[in-house]
């Protein structure tokens, strides 16, 4: 890769991003339902394997052996299964950039990574989870600290959150603020056939150096308004009192249901957004001229019913920046044979170029 394409213009990404959710966001909705589905099963597996052992009769002679045992097999089976969400979120991100790449694609990339084994795939899963392993003790030791010093409440008194429930949203915050300098290694894992699993860490840090909030800007500006729906139904069921009538106690419901609803269209919307902005910086999809882009008609696609799209035409920019349709509105799609956006490009082989 010759260079970075620093801060490339919102308005030409989100071009490629409304054309990519007309397209696939319904499919895109469909496979963070499965994954949220999955990722709670699994979730749930540690969980039950520790109050079964908890609920077994113990001889109390054995009893501090065995209950040490369960906590550290509990342990190593989360462990296993973090690496494996990590991999299932790689799938996520393949189905995404290919939604992007306008490749084929289907549910059964969510799975990819598992399915051939990819060695790359799992060190890098196995990164994240000592990662974040790390990370989850730092965040109780932080959260147990800030408690006792009365920064966070450990409660508000009745109907309020509990001490549990704030450790977990506090945790949750550093989580993902954790993550956003890896947001590309996924992606470049997947792109870069010959990435290492190390450099592909490197290589989202570098990418992302210098850059971060406009990164975030645009993944704030691709959620819309989604985000803002989300944000106002948190605050309105956290302020409604848990004791209600039955009339209230429906309506409630409705709004969780509403509110989970939202949440599935923002996650999908940065899912959709991250490969967008990836394949901006790193020069993959750049803006051409419409005389340039009628030289590519003609060309055939590598994979039956693929279109490798990549690149908008100037006029599609304008129509975006208000001189023409709105990019929310239909028309407003970048040229559909300008494409030039292939995901079996070895390491080292993507242009740089790119309109800042």
């Amino acid at each position: 890769m010759e260079g970075i394409v620093k801060k490339p213009q919102y308005k030409i990404m989100h071009v490629i991003f409304n054309q990519c959710i007309r397209l696939n966001f319904s499919k895109a909705l469909f496979t963070v339902f499965l994954f949220t589905i999955i990722e709670t099963l699994l979730s749930m597996i540690p969980l039950s394997v520790a109050m079964n052992s908890a609920s077994a009769p113990e001889n109390a002679a054995t009893a501090g052996s065995s209950s040490v045992l369960s906590v550290l097999f509990s342990f190593v089976l989360t462990l296993a299964l973090c690496i494996v969400l990590f991999m299932m979120l790689y799938g996520m991100f393949c189905v995404t950039a290919r939604m992007v790449q306008k490749q084929k694609v289907t549910v059964g990339w969510l799975f990819i990574a598992l399915i051939k084994k990819d060695k790359k795939v799992l060190g890098a899963s196995a990164i994240f989870t000592l990662y974040y392993t790390v990370l989850g003790f730092l965040a109780a030791y932080l959260f147990s600290y800030l408690t006792d010093k009365n920064i966070i409440p450990a409660g508000l008194g009745s109907g309020s959150l509990s001490s549990v429930m704030y450790f977990f949203a506090f945790a949750a915050l550093v989580f993902v603020l954790a993550f956003i300098p890896f947001s590309f290694v996924h992606l470049i894992l997947y792109y870069f056939k010959n990435a290492k699993v190390l450099g592909s860490f490197a290589l989202s840090l570098r990418i992302l150096w210098g850059q971060t909030l406009h990164f975030l800007g645009f993944v704030f500006y691709a959620a819309g308004t989604s985000l803002i729906s989300l944000a106002l139904l948190s605050v309105v069921l956290f302020l409604i009192p848990q004791n209600l009538g039955t009339s209230l106690g429906i309506f409630t419901m409705f709004l969780s249901i509403l509110r989970l609803f939202e949440y599935y269209k923002v996650l999908s919307r940065i899912l959709i957004a991250i490969p967008v902005y990836f394949f901006f910086t790193i020069g993959a999809i750049k803006l051409c001229r419409p005389e340039q882009a009628s030289t590519a008609e003609g060309k055939d696609s590598e994979e039956e019913g693929a279109s490798l799209n990549g690149e908008a035409s100037s006029a599609d920019v304008d129509d975006a920046d208000g001189k023409g349709t709105s990019p929310n509105e239909d028309n407003a799609s970048l040229n559909e044979d300008s494409a030039d956006l292939n995901s079996e490009n070895p390491a080292g082989e993507t242009s740089a170029q790119g309109k800042k």
